[in-house]
């Protein structure tokens, strides 16, 4: 039994077909040998019908030898494109949960930043009465200020809108500020490339880092002012309220007077 040399790269059946061909050309020869001696003629008729005779019987052979390697060939190089895809999907693949875990860390990063900015800007708060208050201190004194001498249960809402205007001629003016800071904050988080439970994880943590006095103020601010209108149908729209914990006031009842607008208009 002849035993095959394994070559690295060749199938075993490419190597016996191969094989057997050499055999069969070598059986022609020493055929044509035993037949005809070892004294080449000086026919070239003779060379000629020769050469036919082993042209016509291997040519046919190692023409289908040649494209069996061909086929293997081609087989290899479709098996070889398809890991190759293979291991790039799963290269995207890992490069996409990456950028995803990168995005989800520079938001985290930043979030907590202008975070710490923020409650640093309403620590700083002064309402300037006697004697002044400072912070929280401050947010509670304004909203009681803004709640006293008249039905914070009414329906009406232009005495809403008025009570408002009027206190934030007198006093609420000193919260602007502080306002558009936290509602750039939830538009940042808004607009952010991540996920809506990272979203949603901002917002409580947002709230829950803030009093209900500050709330409060915020909400009166966002619902009232037209300097805040922008982040009105924002806030709507992501229930931003529905995370609050606000002790003074039910933010419900009163959104529903102002309606669902992107601007206060009463008339």
């Amino acid at each position: 039994m002849l035993r095959l040399k394994k070559i690295r790269g060749l199938p075993q059946w490419l190597l016996a077909i191969v094989s057997a061909a050499l055999i069969i050309a070598m059986w022609l020869l020493l055929s044509f040998v035993l037949k005809f001696g070892f004294t080449p003629p000086d026919s070239q008729e003779t060379w000629g019908q020769f050469g036919d005779f082993v042209g016509g019987i291997l040519n046919p052979l190692f023409s289908i030898i040649g494209l069996l390697a061909l086929l293997h060939t081609i087989v290899l190089q479709s098996k070889e494109l398809a890991s190759s895809t293979k291991e790039l999907r799963s290269s995207a693949k890992a490069l996409k949960r990456q950028n995803k875990h990168n995005a989800r860390q520079q938001f985290d990063n930043n979030l907590f930043q202008l975070m710490n900015l923020n409650i640093a800007k309403a620590d700083s708060v002064v309402y300037k009465v006697q004697p002044s208050k400072k912070g929280d201190e401050a947010f509670r004194g304004a909203y009681f200020y803004f709640a006293s001498g008249w039905d914070l249960e009414s329906k009406d809402p232009h005495l809403w809108m008025n009570n408002f205007r009027i206190w934030r001629s007198e006093i609420g003016v000193i919260f602007d500020t502080y306002v558009h800071s936290l509602s750039n904050i939830i538009s940042f988080i808004y607009e952010a490339p991540v996920s809506g439970e990272a979203k949603e994880f901002a917002y409580t943590t947002i709230t829950s880092n803030l009093s209900s006095e500050v709330l409060t103020i915020y909400f009166l601010f966002t619902l009232f002012s037209d300097d805040h209108y922008w982040a009105r149908e924002m806030l709507e729209e992501i229930d931003f309220f529905g995370h609050c914990q606000m002790d003074y006031l039910n933010y419900v009842p009163v959104w529903a007077i102002v309606g669902h607008h992107s601007a206060v208009n009463f008339d």
